[in-house]
C-alpha cells in the first residue's frame, strides 16, 4: 500500500484494518514497552522506540469511519483526510506532496468501518518534520472552496468505481450495515452530498485533537520524542472543542435483537442485521464477477470486537479453514472439490462477521460444497477438538500478530487502534494469556451459539459469463 520513493499514495480500505488488536492480530508473546501520556490539547501520545533500522512511523488515528457517516454523506472521512493532509494552516496545496518527494519520504491514509488513519514513514533525521506533518493534519483543515471542489470530486470519482464490482469485504458489510449505520441527527438535516460547512461541521464532530490518537515507532530516543511532540502541538487549545456526538443506532424491522452476556456480566445487543430478514430467500445472493471459477461465501454476524467471545473466531477460522484445517482437508484433500478455502474476518464495533469462502474446481456445483462445509461446521460442534489443533491456532494467531507488527508501520497501526478501541494500548499485553486459556468446550459453545443456519448469509460469486449465458 506504500510508495518508496516519495510520491503520495491515497489509500481508501473497506475493511477495519484487520487484525488491528482484533481477531488474529491479538496475541501478544512478550510484552511491548511503549510510553503513553496524553497532550493538553486531549491527544493521546503512544511512543514505541524500535533501535533495528534509522527509519520512522508517525501514524495519526481517528476514531470515525465507514459506520459514522450516514448515507447522505458518503465519502466524508476521505474528503477530511484529504484536506487534512494538503490544505494545512503552513502548507499550499501540493507542498505536502514536495516535502515527500525532497525527503524521501512516503505517506499514505486509509478509511476503515471504525477508524481514519494517516502514516508518515521518514528517515529517522527526519523525525522532528515528520511530527510537524502530524501537528498540521490535527488542525482543521485550512480549505479554499476551489481545494474543496478538487479533492471532493477526487472522492466522487473512486466512490463511482467502487460501485463497479464489490469485494468480498464489500459484500459482508453490507450484510450487517443495517446494524453498524451510526446516525448523528445533527447530520441527517444536510441533503445529500458535501459541501465546505458540512466538512467542517463533521471535523468539529469526529476530528478533535481529543479523539486522536499520535503513535510514534522506530528509531528514537523516547525522551526527547516527547519534547518535540509537546513543542509541536503546542499551537493546539488546551480545551476539548469538539462537538459532543452520540449517534444511534439504525436498525431493520422490529425483530428481538440476539444479546449476549459477556464474562464481565454486560449485556450486548449484537443487532437485527440478517436476523432481521423473516424470509430466507432474503440469505442468499448471487454476484457476478470478472472471475475464472465459480465460489461461495458463508457468512455469519457475530459479536463485536470488544466481546470475549470474538477472539474465538479466529481459532475456529484456523481449525477449519489453515493449512491442515478439517474443512480444507475435507474440499481440497479428500475429495478435490475445491482449489482453494480460506476464511475471512470483518470485526467491527457494533456486530462483526466471520466468513468461509470457497473456490469450486471445476465442475463441482456450489451446493454440494456448502453442504460440506454445514457438515464440518456440524462436526466441530460435537467432535472432539484436539490439542494440536488449539495449539496450531494459537500458533497461527502469534505468528500473525508478530508480522502484523514487524513495520514501524505495522506498530503504529496496532498501537493506536488498541488505543481507540479499548481505551488503552496496554490491552496488547495482556492477550496471549487469553487466547492460551480458549479451550475446545469454548470453541464449541461459539460455534453453537453463532454459526446458525438462522444467523447465516450466503453469497453465490460467479463469473461474468456465467451471466451472459443465463
Amino acid at each position: 500500500m506504500m510508495n518508496t520513493h516519495g510520491a503520495i499514495k491515497y489509500t481508501r480500505t473497506f475493511f477495519i484494518l484487520i487484525a488491528m488488536c482484533v481477531s488474529m492480530g491479538t496475541v501478544v508473546a512478550q510484552g511491548i514497552d511503549f510510553r503513553r501520556f496524553t497532550l493538553p490539547c486531549g491527544v493521546r501520545v503512544l511512543l514505541h522506540s524500535n533501535p533495528h533500522a534509522p527509519v520512522v512511523s508517525v501514524g495519526l488515528m481517528y476514531r470515525s469511519g465507514l459506520n459514522d457517516q450516514p448515507s447522505n454523506l458518503a465519502g466524508v472521512n476521505d474528503v477530511v483526510a484529504l484536506l487534512r493532509m494538503n490544505t494545512s494552516r503552513h502548507l499550499k496545496d501540493g507542498e505536502y506532496a514536495d516535502i515527500m518527494e525532497t525527503y524521501g519520504g512516503n505517506t499514505s491514509y486509509s478509511v476503515g468501518h471504525d477508524v481514519t488513519f494517516f502514516c508518515d514513514n521518514f528517515s529517522s533525521n527526519m523525525l522532528k518534520g515528520a511530527i510537524w506533518l502530524a501537528a498540521e493534519k490535527t488542525a482543521e483543515c485550512m480549505a479554499t472552496p476551489e481545494e474543496f471542489e478538487k479533492y471532493y470530486t477526487q472522492v466522487k470519482n473512486k466512490l463511482s468505481d467502487n460501485i463497479e464490482e464489490k469485494t468480498d469485504i464489500d459484500l459482508l458489510y453490507d450484510m450487517v450495515q443495517t446494524v453498524n449505520m451510526r446516525l448523528a441527527p445533527q447530520f441527517m438535516v444536510y441533503d445529500e452530498g458535501l459541501d465546505l460547512d458540512v466538512v467542517h461541521h463533521y471535523e468539529r464532530a469526529y476530528f478533535t485533537p481529543d479523539k486522536a490518537v499520535l503513535t510514534i515507532s522506530g528509531m528514537i530516543d523516547v525522551d526527547s520524542t516527547a519534547r518535540i511532540v509537546r513543542e509541536m502541538f503546542a499551537f493546539l487549545p488546551d480545551t476539548n472543542y469538539g462537538e459532543n456526538v452520540r449517534p444511534s443506532f439504525f436498525t431493520v424491522n422490529n425483530a428481538p435483537k440476539d444479546s449476549l452476556k459477556t464474562r464481565e456480566g454486560n449485556v450486548i445487543g449484537i443487532g437485527e442485521g440478517i436476523l432481521a430478514m423473516k424470509d430466507a430467500a432474503s440469505r442468499v445472493d448471487t454476484v457476478y464477477r470478472r472471475a475464472a471459477q465459480e465460489a461461495v461465501i458463508m457468512a455469519w454476524q457475530i459479536p463485536p470486537y470488544t466481546d470475549p467471545q470474538a477472539e474465538v473466531f479466529d481459532f475456529i477460522g484456523t481449525v477449519l479453514a489453515a493449512q491442515g484445517g478439517r474443512l480444507r482437508n475435507a474440499l481440497m484433500k479428500e475429495s478435490s472439490m475445491a482449489s482453494s478455502v480460506e476464511y475471512l474476518s470483518l470485526p467491527m464495533s457494533r456486530a462483526s462477521v466471520f466468513a468461509i469462502k470457497v473456490t469450486a474446481a471445476e465442475g463441482i456445483p456450489l451446493a454440494d460444497i456448502v453442504q460440506e462445509v454445514s457438515t464440518q461446521i456440524d462436526l466441530l460442534k460435537t467432535r472432539n477438538i484436539s490439542e494440536t489443533e488449539l495449539t496450531q491456532a494459537l500458533n497461527t494467531s502469534s505468528m500473525d500478530m508478530w508480522q502484523g507488527i514487524s513495520t514501524n508501520e505495522g506498530m503504529v497501526r496496532y498501537l493506536a487502534s488498541a488505543e481507540l478501541m479499548y481505551g488503552n494500548a496496554s490491552v496488547m499485553n495482556s492477550q496471549l494469556e487469553r487466547m492460551s486459556r480458549i479451550t475446545a468446550d469454548e470453541l464449541r459453545e461459539v460455534v453453537q451459539r453463532f454459526i446458525r443456519t438462522d444467523n447465516m448469509k450466503t453469497f453465490y460469486i460467479l463469473p461474468t459469463s456465467a451471466k451472459d449465458v443465463k
